[in-house]
C-alpha cells in the first residue's frame, strides 16, 4: 500500500479529531516579545545567516506562546530564549557531522552539567566558552535561578537538564560509529535529548499556586511528563520521517527506521505498530486524567492541594496542545506529500 507522511499522520487521531484532542490556547505576550528574543540571538550569534533568515518562518515564538500562554511578559521573554537556544543548539549538533565539531562545542557538551547545577559555584570547561552557545546557557541559568525563586524547580530542572546532557551524547557517540539503538533504547533517549522533558519544567511555574513538591517528586508525576513528552517528541518523527530519513537512519535516527531495524519490519508494518504505539500512550494519558483524583487521594493530596494539582494538569494538557498546534504550522517540519 502507497503511504504518504501525510496519511500517516492523520492515521494517528481517532475519528479525524487531529491534534484537537489537546487544547490550545496563546499567550497574549506573543508580538511583545518577538523582537527581543531576535535581538537576542544576533546579539549572542547563535544563529547563522540562514538561521536567522528563516526565524520567524519557524516561528520558535509562536511555539513558547503556545506552550506557555499563563506565562507573564518576563516569564515569557526568559522561556522564548531557552526555547530557542535549545532548537539552535540542536541544529548545531545535527548539521554537521560529529569529526567536524569544534573542540569548544565538545567541552560545552561535558560542561552541561556544570553549567546547569545547583551549586552556586559551578563553572565550565575553559575550552567551553569558545562555543558561541556557552555564555547564553550561563546567562539563561543565572536569569531563571533570579526571576524563578524556586528551589525545588532548579533541582528537578537540573536532574533533567543532566538526562538532556547525557541522551545528546550518547546520540552523538551513535551517530559517529553508525550505530542504531533498539526502539526502547530509542524512545528513552529521545525523550530526553529533544529537551521534551525541560520543556516540560517549565510548566510548573505558570501556576497559580505553587505545585506541592510531594506530587511533582512523585512516580506519579515523573511517569505523566514522560508519557507527555513521548507522545510529542514521537508524533514529531512522523513529521520529520522523510527528512530525516534521507540522511540516512545511523546519521539521523528516527522512531519508524528504528522500528523497522529492531524487528526487521517493513516499512508498512513499522508505521502499523508505531501508530499503534503512539496510541496506545495517548490512551494511557487522556486515563490519567480519568483517574487523576483518585491518584492524588493515594498520594495524601488535600482538597486544596488537589485544586492546584487541577490547575497543573491543565497546563500541561495546554503545554501539549502547543506543542501539537506548532508542529503542524511550523516550516521546521513539513509534511511530504510523494509516496514514502
Amino acid at each position: 500500500m502507497a503511504l504518504t507522511i501525510k496519511t500517516v499522520w492523520n492515521q494517528l487521531w481517532a475519528e479525524g479529531q487531529q491534534q484537537g484532542i489537546f487544547p490550545t490556547k496563546t499567550n497574549p505576550n506573543l508580538e511583545d516579545i518577538r523582537e527581543p528574543v531576535l535581538n537576542w540571538v544576533k546579539s549572542n550569534n547563535i544563529g547563522d545567516d540562514e538561521a536567522i533568515a528563516t526565524y520567524k518562518t519557524l516561528d520558535y515564538d509562536g511555539h513558547t506562546a503556545y506552550i506557555y500562554p499563563a506565562a507573564s511578559h518576563s516569564q515569557l521573554l526568559l522561556v522564548t530564549k531557552w526555547i530557542t537556544w535549545f532548537f539552535l543548539f540542536d541544529n548545531h549538533i545535527d548539521d554537521q557531522p560529529v569529526d567536524k565539531m569544534s573542540p569548544g562545542t565538545f567541552a560545552l557538551l561535558n560542561s552541561l552539567n556544570q553549567i546547569v547545577s545547583t551549586n552556586s559555584s559551578s563553572s565550565p570547561d575553559v575550552e567551553a566558552l569558545t562555543c558561541p552557545f556557552t555564555k547564553p546557557l550561563i546567562d539563561l541559568w543565572s536569569e531563571a535561578r533570579d526571576l524563578f525563586q524556586n528551589r525545588a524547580w532548579e533541582r528537578r530542572f537540573a536532574r533533567r537538564f543532566y538526562d538532556f546532557q547525557q541522551a545528546l551524547l550518547w546520540e552523538i557517540c551513535n551517530r559517529k560509529y553508525n550505530r542504531i539503538w533498539d526502539f526502547q533504547t530509542y524512545v528513552d533517549m529521545k525523550r530526553c535529548c529533544t529537551g521534551s522533558q525541560v520543556g516540560g519544567s517549565f510548566v510548573e511555574l505558570f501556576v497559580s499556586s505553587p505545585v506541592p513538591d510531594t506530587f511533582l517528586d512523585s512516580f506519579l508525576s515523573e511517569k505523566l511528563l514522560n508519557t507527555a513528552g513521548d507522545i510529542l517528541h514521537l508524533a514529531t518523527d512522523i513529521r520529520s520521517y522523510e527528512r530525516e530519513n534521507s540522511l540516512g537512519p545511523s546519521t539521523m535516527a528516527n522512531a519508524i527506521s528504528t522500528l523497522q531495524q529492531t524487528l526487521n519490519y517493513s516499512l508498512e508494518e513499522a508505521f502499523d505498530l508505531f501508530i499503534a504505539q503512539w496510541q496506545a500512550k495517548a490512551r494511557y494519558f487522556k486515563q490519567f486524567l480519568k483517574d487523576l483524583d483518585l491518584l492524588m487521594e493515594s498520594l495524601g493530596m488535600g482538597t486544596h492541594q488537589q485544586k492546584i494539582i487541577h490547575e497543573y494538569i491543565e497546563q500541561l494538557s495546554l503545554w501539549m496542545g502547543g506543542n501539537m498546534r506548532w508542529l503542524v504550522s511550523t516550516s521546521r517540519y513539513v509534511i511530504a506529500e510523494k509516496t514514502t
